[in-house]
């Protein structure tokens, strides 16, 4: 019996592996979000037109599966952009029917949609995201995808040619979608390129000729105005029609001796793109590729595909520190606090178990109970296809202070009958028969009490249903192994103990025989 548990405990170690795992699983609530942006500088017309495209394209696609949508042009609409703005940018909302009246999920409706818009909307970028419950808690985190790959240092062009070489071997893993990069260039600009040596020898410094440019093409206020105790600044800026690259010829400085100076003997101006924003983090400088899932892998298997992509590539180049973040570094975090949450359950219940029992080896038998509820846990997180992710872990913690519950029956019925004077034997026989009818109500009572929620209905259940999943399917196996694994292994360590107690005391001595 004991070499019996001991090998399906070792099968079930094993099969953890076959277990996929993710931070939280996505729920289908039936919404989903397409946040675009289309060329930089595109006007707000071609942006509307661009969101009519995807638009109609959605009908076609989702069908009698497709409830509402609503579309945003201007403005980027997911939590962490949601301070972007500009006529290249758009958001479309897609709300679907409840699940139990379409035939297929939602994402595999977002992969049909995906695949369509990737082949048929040109000049244009897009992302999507599941909205539910579990993207507002990865977005508390700060990064709403759940594969991240950070990039900081100082050089932007650098950061920028680097992430977009993991960005091409992203595309290919299998269940990525939507790979992109933060880093977004185009934004049209004057570039004014110092000549230092000769602002120096003129007598001119830098920082005089940057904020002579900048008033006089972004303005600058000077002093304030106050007229009937309200004050206005008063901003010094050049006129529009000055403000042109064919006025740059006109524009002189003035040096300590009084010359005057044209603008183009200072600098060097050309026409290019720059970004449209730069982010940073710590100070540094920081560009992010990022990419969902389609749902059909893991994010951990994913994440290992990542991982090996990237080093495919070589060294990280000098200058540069890479970081794996979004939800595979919440999962790592979540994962290793949860880790210390079981332990000290572990801990706190054998302390409790021994100060009641006032002995330290029948806690002991009890808490076998404990490793041998993975057995169920990992089989029925296998059966239905579920993911070990955070809400089956908290599971498994649960689990501690219930599975024990019936070997603690068992074992103090079993003492209370040897201290009535029945031997090893008996106690056990009696008491696992006296104790089978309150061992079962109690695990029954509880199998069937979470079994609505590890079966998943309504909306939100993805995130539910692991729980419940964990707790039935380790009870489950922990009630059969309290009914034959622990009365075993405590018939096995008490007739020890006797054996031991009867070599201790040693032979009865002979009595004195009478004259």
């Amino acid at each position: 019996v004991i070499l019996g548990a001991l090998l399906l405990f070792v099968l079930s170690i094993g099969s953890i592996l076959l277990l996929g795992m993710e931070f939280l699983p996505e729920t289908d609530e039936g919404e989903f979000s397409m946040y675009m942006e289309t060329r930089s500088g595109a006007s707000f017309e071609v942006t509307t037109r661009k969101v009519i495209e995807v638009e109609n394209l959605a009908f076609e696609t989702l069908g009698d599966s497709l409830d509402t949508i609503s579309s945003q042009v201007g403005r980027s609409g997911s939590l962490i952009d949601a301070g972007n703005v500009g006529s290249n940018l758009a958001t479309v909302h897609i709300k679907l029917v409840h699940k139990s009246l379409r035939q297929k999920s939602i994402w595999e409706l977002m992969r049909e949609l995906d695949k369509r818009m990737a082949q048929e909307i040109l000049d244009m970028k897009y992302s999507m995201n599941v909205e539910g419950i579990a993207s507002l808690a990865s977005a508390a985190s700060g990064e709403t995808d759940p594969v991240a790959v950070e990039l900081t240092g100082n050089d932007l062009d650098a950061l920028n040619a680097y992430a977009r070489r993991i960005e091409t071997e992203i595309k290919t893993i299998e269940g990525v979608r939507t790979a992109r990069v933060s880093h977004r260039t185009g934004k049209p600009e004057l570039q004014f390129r110092l000549k230092r040596r000769e602002a120096l020898g003129l007598g001119l410094s830098p920082y005089e000729i940057a904020v002579t440019i900048r008033a006089a093409y972004k303005g600058m206020a000077v002093t304030r105005y106050t007229e009937d105790e309200v004050s206005y600044d008063v901003v010094l800026i050049l006129r529009d029609e000055d403000r042109t690259p064919e006025r740059f010829p006109s524009l002189y400085f003035v040096n300590p001796a009084g010359t005057r100076i044209p603008l183009e003997n200072l600098v060097d101006i050309s026409e290019g793109t720059g970004p449209m924003s730069v982010s940073r983090k710590g100070r540094t400088r920081i560009v992010t590729v990022t990419a969902g899932l389609t749902g059909e892998r893991a994010l951990n298997r994913v994440m290992a595909d990542v991982r090996q992509a990237v080093e495919s590539l070589g060294p990280v180049p000098f200058g540069i520190a890479l970081a794996y973040t979004g939800a595979s570094e919440e999962m790592a975090e979540s994962y290793s606090s949860l880790l210390i949450a079981l332990l000290a359950a572990l801990a706190l219940v054998y302390m409790v178990m021994a100060s009641q029992f006032e002995n330290l080896l029948h806690p002991l038998i009890v808490m076998f109970s404990v490793p041998f509820a993975v057995i169920g846990l990992v089989a029925a997180l296998l059966v239905t296809g579920t993911t070990f992710n955070l809400l089956a872990f908290v599971g498994g913690i649960l689990l501690v202070g219930i599975v024990v519950n019936n070997a603690i029956i068992l074992i103090d019925y079993v003492n209370l009958l040897r201290v009535r004077g029945m031997s090893l034997e008996e106690a056990i026989i009696k008491g696992g028969k006296t104790r089978l009818k309150p061992i079962l109500m109690t695990s029954l009572t509880t199998i069937f009490g979470m079994l609505p929620m590890s079966l998943g209905f309504g909306l939100g259940s993805e995130i539910r249903a692991p729980m419940g999943r964990a707790v039935v399917g380790g009870l489950s196996t922990s009630t059969l192994v309290t009914l034959v694994l622990i009365p075993v292994l405590y018939w096995v360590l008490e007739s020890r103990l006797e054996k031991r107690r009867a070599r201790v005391a040693g032979p009865a001595p002979f009595a004195a025989p009478e004259e």
